[in-house]
């Protein structure tokens, strides 16, 4: 966790999250820790950037272009998916986001979750 707590650090004294993002961030963190703790957690700093990347992306009004219908399909079929749905729409209550980076989420929730 400190970890985490360093690269929430980087990316709110680098600008590129508000604090409010933060608060946000770390909510999401606690979001995903009370699903399950049995997570990779060099993917969970990789999914934390992301998301990062996306607050920053919908403040300055960017858009993150387009999942390929084939890859969120390969993602519908994962096993974790339904519960990462849900889990994304907890997290969505707190921030909303938009349907394309929702997938892009999703599939950073389902990657966290796999065995390797």
């Amino acid at each position: 966790m400190d970890t985490l707590q360093f690269r929430l650090d980087i990316l709110n004294k680098s600008g590129i999250i508000t604090d409010k993002e933060r608060d946000v961030l770390e909510k999401w963190i606690d979001i995903i820790m009370e699903f399950s703790k049995d997570f990779d957690s060099v993917k969970l700093e990789r999914m934390i950037t992301h998301c990062a990347m996306m607050m920053k992306r919908k403040r300055d009004n960017e858009d993150i272009g387009r999942l390929p219908d084939e890859m969120f399909q390969t993602i519908k079929e994962h096993h974790n998916y339904n519960d990462c749905v849900e889990l994304f729409n907890k997290m969505n209550e707190l921030y909303q986001v938009n349907s394309e980076e929702e997938k892009y989420l999703i599939l950073h929730l389902c990657s966290l979750f796999e065995k390797e």
